[in-house]
């Protein structure tokens, strides 16, 4: 969606306030690919304001796009910031290939269910290291407001638990890591950064 015309609203108003869902917004020429954000406009600036976000975070050994599709019959609505496929991952000259058959798979999917929480998901092919089993194929996906908060929330999962994945920038422009905590549950932690 692409955020324009906003400046009838100010003439009207002096101010407006307007919620974005997630996904890819376009402000001013500016592209946003996270969310959910408040858009603060007034006669001299535009503010964004990042809103944290809990998700739950499914894996699946190859047929996530059917599972979400029943989810979107089930629940409604569309798919946000489109579907995302390994194949979409950029590799440098030192990376290896994909697998074969894995290039088409989803990397990463979100639908908004109930009460404005997200489902996203994920295939995990056994061929890419993945070993999916009950109790394994589930995460809860933390979206922190601040890159401060988000390392915080890191260390205090992981105290006493197993960081599966340091916290560290990732090609999507966000600061990303997971870990299992003390007591067994998995947890993705995600700051978008701008």
């Amino acid at each position: 969606m692409v955020l324009r015309g906003i400046a009838p609203l100010i003439r009207v108003f002096g101010k407006a306030r307007i919620w974005g869902a997630p996904g890819m917004w376009e402000i001013h020429g500016v592209v946003f690919r996270h969310g959910p954000f408040f858009v603060q406009v007034n006669r001299t600036k535009i503010d964004l304001e990042f809103m944290a976000r809990v998700c739950t975070y499914l894996n699946f050994a190859g047929n996530t796009m059917e599972a979400f599709e029943f989810y979107r019959e089930v629940f409604g609505g569309d798919f946000i910031g489109g579907i995302a496929r390994f194949s979409d991952i950029p590799l440098s000259g030192d990376d290896p290939p994909f697998p074969d058959g894995t290039e088409d798979m989803i990397m990463h999917i979100e639908l908004p269910i109930l009460g404005g929480h997200i489902l996203m998901g994920t295939d995990a092919p056994e061929s890419m290291g993945f070993h999916l089993r009950d109790g394994n194929k589930v995460h809860i996906q933390l979206e922190p407001d601040s890159e401060e908060e988000t390392r915080r929330i890191f260390g205090k999962l992981s105290e006493g638990g197993t960081v599966t994945m340091e916290l560290q920038v990732m090609f999507w422009n966000a600061l990303y890591g997971t870990c299992t905590d003390r007591y067994g549950i998995q947890w993705m932690v995600n700051h978008p950064l701008h």
